[in-house]
């Protein structure tokens, strides 16, 4: 019997990673257009129906929807599929807060400067940059992190 749930756990934890590639991808795109074989073929997939069965799932637990501008259908994040993804999203976010916060003793330093106010203007330009710079490495650390995640490809697809 904890054989029967250790690889029902088991095969659930191999099913979240593709499933979350899906939605991160589909996140980052804002809406995908209602086709699996592009689906498949942009997330570097070789089986359509696999991709089909990851979608419908995500589908039925009310992650993904799929709505209709036009003439076209699209699958987008619902709420909940934004909540799931949140975990993904949320070192950039930070990354993006560490920048904004660098700017206070820069721009404090800056006013010292010029308003003639003694601080010390070297110790918080120094603080100011490093931790500027430590948001431009996370971001860009996360963003290489985020399109390793998804494989994306350079170079068109080709078909065979």
């Amino acid at each position: 019997m904890a054989a029967d749930s250790s690889a029902k756990e088991e095969r659930s934890m191999r099913l979240l990673q593709p499933k979350i590639r899906i939605l991160f991808y589909v996140y980052k795109k804002g809406k995908v257009a209602d086709n699996i074989s592009a689906l498949a073929r942009n997330l570097s997939y070789k089986k359509d129906s696999w991709v089909n069965n990851r979608v419908n799932e995500l589908l039925t637990d009310g992650y993904l929807e799929r709505v209709v501008i036009g003439n076209n259908s699209y699958f987008r994040l619902t709420e909940k599929g934004r909540k799931k993804i949140q975990m993904v999203v949320l070192p950039k976010v930070l990354a993006a807060v560490i920048a904004l916060l660098s700017l206070i003793p820069l721009v404090w330093a800056f006013g010292e400067t010029v308003l003639k106010i003694e601080l010390s203007n070297v110790t918080l330009m120094i603080g100011g940059i490093a931790l500027l710079s430590l948001a431009f490495a996370l971001y860009f650390v996360i963003d290489r992190l985020e399109n390793q995640m998804l494989r994306l490809k350079s170079k068109p697809h080709r078909s065979s």
